[in-house]
Parts: structure tokens; sequence; C-alpha cells
């Protein structure tokens, strides 16, 4: 099997909420960049456009029961990539933790570290029964209600100054 997560993070447990805070503003960045660009119609049918177009975006979040669920928090960012790539920087506190195994590994990493990292990527989240049990998934664009409404207030406020 080929293992591919070309976009995952890690950070430790006790930097949960601002770690998860970071990368969905990061994708929310993109996403309002995105729909600046986007001809709608009206902000109710254009925002369900805008998600049949784009698809959807979120975080899928895993902790390690393993390792008694408080040392790191592990994301996969999902949705479309030039959201994710546009993630840009990250603060020291965020690692890199991307992984695969179909390719070279990244220069400067030890052939040890990065298998480690594989196996951690297989413990937590890639048996299906840990996707289901280790995983919470924080959707930021849907056709869900409550993913909606932010991307129409937006649209109507645009609405609003263009008629200005």
């Amino acid at each position: 099997m080929s293992t591919k997560i070309y976009y995952g993070f890690r950070f430790r447990f006790q930097d949960f909420s601002r770690g998860v805070e970071f990368l969905r503003s990061r994708i929310w960045d993109g996403v309002m960049k995105l729909a600046s660009e986007y001809d709608f119609v009206d902000s109710v049918t254009g925002s369900e456009n805008f998600v049949r177009a784009y698809g959807d975006a979120g975080l899928h979040v895993f902790v390690d029961p393993d390792r008694g669920y408080t040392k790191y928090v592990y994301v996969i960012p999902y949705g479309l990539p030039r959201l994710i790539e546009k993630i840009g920087r990250l603060p020291r506190w965020i690692q890199d933790y991307a992984y695969w195994n179909n390719t070279d590994l990244p220069e400067g990493m030890s052939e040890k570290r990065w298998k480690v990292r594989g196996k951690t990527w297989d413990r937590i989240a890639l048996d299906n029964s840990r996707w289901a049990t280790n995983r919470m998934t924080m959707e930021i664009l849907s056709n869900a209600p409550h993913c909606q409404v932010a991307l129409m207030r937006f649209l109507q406020e645009r609405k609003r100054k263009s008629k200005v």
C-alpha cells in the first residue's frame, strides 16, 4: 500500500486550540480569496454553487490513544489543494508532518525518523478502525448550513459594497 499524506501537521496537545485555529483560519482565508473572485448570482444559491464548484475543505484532527492522547495532535487538511497550499509559513510550534512512501524521503530527514513518522500515521490514522475512532473532522467549507452562514454573510457584504 502506498501512503500519501502530502499535507500533514503535528503540534503538542497543549497547543490544540491555537493549532487548529491557525490551520482553520489559513484555509478560511483561502476560501475568502476564492470567493472574492467568484461570480455569484445571490448569496444563498451562490454559496451552494461555490461549494459544488470547489468542493469541501476542512481538517481531520487525530489524537494518539497509544500515547495517552495527550502528547501530540496530528492534522490532515482536506479539500482543494490550492487552499491547503496557501497555509504558508508555519509557526515554530507547528511541525510539518507530511509522509509518503512512494518516492524519496525529504532532504535532511534521516531514514529512521522518516520510518517513525510513517508508523505514527499508520498507528493513529490509517488503520480503518483508527480513522473512525481517533478522528475529529472540522468542516471549514461544505454545503452544511453551519458552514454556509459565514460565506453567505461575506457574499451579502460584497454585494452591498458593490452597490455603493
